[in-house]
């Protein structure tokens, strides 16, 4: 009686090891499926900020022509009040 007793005793510790142990297991593949989509998510949030910043912001040939244009506008301008103050100098004059 004694055998079977510690048999039985032995069958229910390794029957609840086996219990805690699989749940564990599950839990941790619950975890790794909640981090899996944790990525799919992050990785979506990323396309999508690449897709903004390729549509909204200009590329360097862009930027280097729209310098262009705001230099030659710089210098029409400063050549506009270069002749204003000519002008103004020569009605000074007279």
């Amino acid at each position: 009686m004694t055998d079977t007793l510690i048999m039985f005793a032995l069958a229910t510790v390794v029957t609840l090891v086996s219990t805690v142990f699989w749940r564990w297991v599950s839990s941790i593949s619950q975890i790794q499926d909640k981090n899996g989509s944790q990525i799919d998510d992050v990785a979506a949030d990323v396309a999508a900020l690449k897709a903004e910043v390729y549509r909204d912001y200009q590329s360097k040939s862009e930027s280097r022509h729209d310098n262009t244009q705001i230099l030659d506008m710089l210098r029409e301008i400063k050549t506009d009040v270069t002749r204003l103050g000519d002008k103004m100098d020569k009605k000074a004059d007279k």
